[in-house]
């Protein structure tokens, strides 16, 4: 029997390129979202919109973004815990580190967890310019795992309003672990359909909260 299609929806009130971070060739939500990086299981599909907040946010910075446009939209490919992800070789270059802090991408790496040698779930926060404090990373670690999405659609600065046909759950305001939306009906199909139809897969923008294209991709990409 093939495996029941679902898609989480949450609302985003911060699009920097830290959480998610869509850089590398690879789309990670490693910080923030506790409850969705601890429940949501491999093949489960994750679309993050924006909220008022975040359009609010951009505004300031002159750039527009609609309430309730789509962010980005991806298939969990694996879920990894959060000590793995760090020691992964593959994932060396989502940590903020050395001279790649000069980079604004690099900057907003979100590898910033490194394990204890000896302690289970005892973790050093590594420098950062954006989660800073003991607060900042009981509230990130309590999220357990990392989501790693190989496919995804990551929109930023060119989301947008999904069609009105497209019947999919999400929340009005924050939740902690997203709204499911069930294939029963081909809506989940539906959003993907209409995603691979007008975007190409990866990143196809810059985050919501940056101004203009600032980054610099030097540092190389996971393999």
């Amino acid at each position: 029997m093939d495996e029941e299609v679902l898609l989480f929806s949450y609302k985003m009130t911060h699009d920097t390129g830290f959480a998610p971070n869509p850089f590398h060739g690879v789309l990670t939500l490693a910080t923030c979202k506790p409850g969705i990086r601890r429940t949501k299981k491999k093949d489960n599909w994750v679309a993050g919109f924006s909220s008022k907040a975040l359009s609010n946010h951009a505004n300031r910075l002159n750039v527009d973004i609609s309430p309730d446009a789509l962010i980005y939209l991806g298939k969990i490919k694996d879920v990894m815990p959060i000590a793995d992800y760090y020691r992964d070789e593959l994932y060396q270059c989502k940590i903020p580190s050395g001279e790649k802090l000069g980079s604004q991408i690099s900057c907003m790496g979100d590898n910033i967890y490194e394990p204890s040698p000896s302690e289970p779930d005892v973790y050093k926060q590594v420098s950062n310019p954006n989660h800073k404090g003991d607060d900042d990373k009981r509230h990130d670690v309590s999220g357990k795992n990392v989501l790693i999405f190989s496919e995804f659609y990551y929109l930023g600065q060119k989301c947008k309003l999904i069609p009105d046909d497209i019947k999919i759950s999400r929340p009005e305001g924050p939740t902690g672990y997203g709204y499911k939306t069930d294939d029963k009906n081909r809506e989940v199909t539906k959003l993907i359909e209409w995603v691979q139809n007008n975007f190409k897969a990866g990143r196809n923008g810059y985050p919501c909260l940056w101004k203009g294209s600032q980054d610099d991709e030097k540092c190389g990409g996971c393999r």
